[in-house]
């Protein structure tokens, strides 16, 4: 008896914890980010509690996997729900459909604010990753680079002449890329040194 009461309450926390993590970019604001990093690794205790039994201690690193395994999960969650609300909310999902010069402004404003979004994650990230998964930012920033390539492509696949408005997407996707990449780099140097980044002596 218990044993399921336990395991209720335990269950209600996880729903009320992960909710929030699956979309932290919608819970969390300027203000509150502190919060999600006290709330993490809350509902991994949480899920380790639910999850735990003889296999894992067997596995050995098995906890710490499945660990990484939910991090990975919440970040490309929420930035993917945060890319679904970046279409919706400005327009940008007829942007294939669109015009040649409006599609062309659509794909200009949403790497805008890939890229605003790219520096968000990188601010709110910072705080767990070295202690939750070595390169979440770079999780993050491959999630938004593929996001933004499978527009890209669709919206080049109905692009039958090369003008000025094409070369202006092109160029600024690569500026996002480039960003995105940088993102990926100084995440896997931070990795290897520890997490001490430029503070390292």
């Amino acid at each position: 008896m218990y044993s399921k009461v336990l395991s209720s309450v335990l269950t209600s926390m996880q729903v009320w914890s992960e909710t929030r993590l699956l979309d932290y970019h919608e819970s969390f604001h300027k203000g509150t980010v502190g919060f999600m990093e006290n709330l993490l690794p809350f509902a991994l205790s949480v899920a380790k509690i639910l999850d735990e039994d003889i296999s894992n201690l067997e596995r050995g690193n098995g906890v710490e996997d499945s660990a990484r395994s939910r991090v990975v999960y919440f970040i490309k969650s929420s930035v993917r729900n945060a890319l679904s609300k970046m279409l919706e909310i400005g327009g940008n999902s007829m942007i294939v459909e669109a015009e040649d010069e409006k599609a062309s402004e659509g794909l200009l404003r949403l790497a805008k604010e890939t890229e605003e979004l790219a520096t968000k994650e990188m601010k709110n990230l910072s705080p767990i990753r070295n202690r939750w998964h070595p390169i979440a930012v770079g999780v993050a920033a491959m999630t938004l680079h593929n996001f933004y390539g499978t527009v890209l492509k669709e919206y080049l696949t109905e692009v039958s002449t090369l003008s000025n408005e094409v070369i202006g997407v092109l160029q600024r996707a690569g500026r996002l890329e480039k960003v995105l990449i940088q993102m990926v780099v100084e995440d896997s140097v931070d990795c290897e040194d520890g997490g001490m980044g430029d503070g390292a002596l």
